[in-house]
């Protein structure tokens, strides 16, 4: 049903989107390509905290962050999604942690990861795509997305 919505012209409409409801949707999709090896936490959801954004690019962003997390774990290992709210001026913003305790990205990879076509997958099928389209989608929302990778530890904010 959600790869139909890339279709439906609905999909294409800004609206407003309650970010727990959403993930916690988004977590059916995850159970179905992350292998129970990895085990998937939400934290902490937060009740009733909004943004206006189109729902497709959302979870567009969000699968793409969890799948490069999945891609990172070797073995068992752990994903964690976490929004806070983080006050700037007058007006919360919200802040999306996507966290995984995999193999972390060196200081030279960290530097390529948003050009276009790079990609550690290509033996894989991997097209270097991801994170460039992330990071364009997530601009389009007035966003950011900051990464920070120590070798076996990562953490991509939004």
């Amino acid at each position: 049903r959600k790869m139909m919505a890339f279709s439906d012209s609905k999909a294409h409409e800004r609206e407003q989107i309650d970010l727990a409801r959403c993930i916690e949707e988004l977590s059916l999709v995850f159970r179905q390509t992350v292998p129970s090896r990895i085990v998937i936490e939400v934290i902490d959801p937060i009740p009733d905290c909004h943004i206006t954004a189109e729902r497709i690019e959302l979870e567009q962003i969000l699968l793409n962050l969890v799948h490069n997390a999945r891609d990172a774990i070797e073995g068992e290992g752990r994903i964690q999604i976490r929004v806070e709210l983080q006050p700037v001026g007058d007006r919360p913003h919200v802040v999306i942690h996507v966290s995984d305790n995999g193999c972390g990205m060196s200081s030279a990879i960290q530097e390529q990861i948003y050009e276009p076509f790079f990609t550690t997958h290509a033996q894989e099928g991997g097209h270097g795509l991801g994170l460039t389209g992330v990071q364009a989608l997530i601009k389009r929302l007035k966003g950011t997305i900051h990464v920070e990778s120590w070798i076996e530890k990562v953490r991509q904010n939004l």
